[in-house]
């Protein structure tokens, strides 16, 4: 992955992430060109609390994990902004309130870092978003795009979407609903070949 630049694979630009959402951290996340919504950043930073965690440090290596990045302007305005909105959460954090809604949030963020991590592995191998296939492509963005509303929500300590909806449920498909994703673009990006079915058929006896 280039340096400070978005990646060319990435399902969601830092453009449009940018543009979908209005969070404090947002600049600083475009500053760096880094695909992830604030409201996601934030997810980390209380994730973080809600293990027992204090480190900032260990927030920015998840939202830097596989980037490289050069200190300077740029990464010195990122690290304020940073550095000031987690004073911020610490501050009005509440482990009694964020139980439950931090139970759910750390499954969100699994599924979320398992769609990253396998967005960063293709895009060091040069892979083209064309790569994906239409539909498949559409697919993983409209999973973002869900699982940023599942963190948004639980990023003020609730639990409830919508009337009838089990969280619980709810991420444990969108779960199966990733690995099945990410398998069917593997393997349209890496299609058997077709002789392997017409010229090496066995019969059975």
């Amino acid at each position: 992955m280039n340096d400070e630049q978005g990646s060319t694979f990435g399902i969601r630009s830092p453009e449009s992430a940018a543009a979908e959402s209005s969070h404090p951290l947002d600049p600083a996340l475009f500053s760096l060109g880094i695909a992830l919504r604030g409201l996601e950043v934030e997810a980390y930073m209380r994730d973080e609390l809600y293990h027992g965690g204090s480190s900032l440090d260990a927030v920015v290596g998840r939202v830097l994990r596989g980037r490289r990045v050069r200190p300077g302007g740029i990464y010195r305005g990122f690290s304020e902004q940073m550095e000031s909105f987690w004073k911020r959460v610490k501050q009005e954090y509440d482990p009694l309130r964020d139980q439950m809604a931090g139970d759910y949030r750390a499954r969100a963020l699994l599924i979320l870092d398992e769609n990253l991590e396998w967005l960063r592995k293709h895009d060091e191998r040069g892979t083209t978003p064309e790569a994906l296939g239409p539909r498949s492509g559409l697919a993983l963005t409209q999973m973002m795009s869900l699982l940023s509303q599942v963190l948004a929500v639980l990023n003020r300590g609730d639990t409830h979407l919508n009337p009838g909806v089990d969280l619980a449920r709810l991420l444990e498909a969108m779960a199966s609903a990733s690995r099945r994703i990410l398998g069917v673009i593997a393997e349209d990006m890496n299609p058997k070949p077709a002789e392997k079915y017409s010229n090496h058929s066995t019969a059975i006896h």
